[in-house]
């Protein structure tokens, strides 16, 4: 659906029977919230979520899996995507995040996902990756100013170059086989493994 005037709240569970895309999209200013409720698109349905002006795309809890889908795009505005006690969890094959004002996100992945073309960008602001792995698909998939914090997660850039503002490895890891992850601020490592 396309509202285009109000806000989004799962109130129950969408579970699609076969594949489905489905693209949602706020009014200005408003949230997608799942609270405890999730979205599943079926294993090759595509999800869309946009929110836009200080709108967010938000969780009330932090298990199970929130978006099932196949190639998940998130589009919010400086409400963020997420919070540090509510990560929005995933189970896709491809990701693409991007949050408007330096708006943070913090996204949680079930097993393994691929940072796709569009990639993340939080402007100045950070992407916390709190969970599963998150891989690159090419160089540059995320923005250059972005912040990011790899915590409990595993950023895997393989054999391509990234280059953000910050690294924080708070736990989890960092792998690569060739490629070069550069920060143009600083690295810190509090735990886990380059």
């Amino acid at each position: 659906g396309d509202t285009n005037s109000g806000a989004i709240t799962f109130l129950a569970d969408i579970d699609r029977s076969s594949s489905t895309n489905i693209n949602l999209t706020t009014g200005a200013g408003n949230n997608i919230a799942f609270s405890t409720f999730a979205l599943n698109a079926g294993a090759a349905g595509d999800v869309t979520l946009t929110t836009s002006g200080a709108g967010a795309i938000t969780t009330g809890d932090n298990t199970g899996d929130d978006i099932i889908g196949d190639d998940v795009s998130l589009s919010a505005g400086s409400g963020g995507i997420g919070t540090s006690s509510n990560n929005l969890r995933l189970k896709a094959t491809t990701i693409t995040a991007s949050t408007s004002g330096n708006a943070n996100q913090f996204l949680r992945e079930f097993d393994s996902v691929t940072i796709a073309s569009g990639g993340l960008n939080a402007g100045s602001g950070s992407i916390s990756l709190t969970g599963g792995t998150f891989t690159l698909g090419g160089s540059n998939r995320v923005n250059d100013n972005t912040k990011l914090n790899v915590n409990s997660a595993t950023f895997a850039i393989g054999t391509f170059n990234e280059t953000v503002d910050t690294v924080t490895l708070t736990s989890g890891s960092i792998t690569g086989s060739g490629g070069t992850l550069t920060s143009t601020n600083t690295i810190q490592t509090q735990s886990g493994s380059v």
